[in-house]
């Protein structure tokens, strides 16, 4: 006997509708889950989510959080680094960021995660927030 939920065909049109409400169709929209993961770092570190992206200013606190949200992203979408660096308007110089900013941020937060104990357990608390 097949279990109740094969007796029924779904339609392929209708799979976006069951999916909704789901981690996996925040996965197949970037820019939700861009905004998910803006959010949750910004909440994580106390930091307004609607200046995050804007400001120019160049302290710790921030630069380490705009590099987080950028690591976050290429973990969790299928963004390029070019798409990623242009979330990031006017932050420098009123510029967009570009993608070896994107990448340096990468690496820098892995390098980081390798050598430092605290800032592995920051990622690995914001991680289980946005699962």
């Amino acid at each position: 006997m097949k279990p109740s939920f094969l007796a029924n065909k779904v339609s392929i049109y209708a799979i976006p509708g069951l999916l909704k409400g789901t981690k996996v169709a925040d996965l197949n929209r970037p820019q939700m889950m861009t905004t998910r993961i803006r959010d949750i770092v910004c909440q994580y570190y106390d930091i307004d989510p609607a200046t995050i992206l804007t400001t120019k200013s160049r302290k710790r606190e921030l630069v380490f959080a705009r590099q987080l949200i950028m690591y976050f992203m290429r973990k969790y979408t299928k963004m390029s680094l070019k798409s990623i660096g242009s979330e990031f308007a006017g932050t420098s110089n009123g510029k967009k960021k570009d993608h070896t900013t994107v990448i340096h941020s990468i690496r820098t937060v892995n390098n980081l995660m390798d050598t430092d104990e605290g800032i592995r357990t920051q990622v690995k608390h914001i991680e289980i927030k946005m699962m």
